[in-house]
């Protein structure tokens, strides 16, 4: 727990990968232009995703998804203590869901 105090930081990415249970691959991004942070915790030269209880834009695929931190809580999430469980906890984003066709 003391990773969450003090090691807190943020993966960004365009996007990020599900597999639903047929092995069926499928792409998330948020519904407007640009990046996502991925809330996450680090030690030494590895981190982690933290991950949250899916959405209604997840859920039919899997039943978790990554807790992402919007682009105006960045400085929250990484800096002020106070915010990290509230960030945590926060409804998470709608996202844009895309089947990746297997060939």
């Amino acid at each position: 727990m003391e990773g969450i105090k003090t090691q807190r930081c943020l993966i960004p990415a365009t996007g990020f990968y599900e597999w639903d249970k047929n092995k069926n691959k499928y792409h998330y991004t948020l519904r407007k232009e640009g990046s996502l942070y991925m809330a996450g915790i680090y030690r030494k030269n590895r981190f982690v995703i933290i991950t949250t209880q899916a959405n209604e834009s997840i859920a039919k695929v899997h039943d978790r998804m990554p807790v992402i931190i919007e682009e105006e809580n960045k400085q929250e999430w990484l800096f002020d203590n106070k915010s990290t469980f509230p960030l945590l906890n926060q409804k998470q984003p709608l996202l844009e869901e895309r089947l990746i066709r297997k060939d």
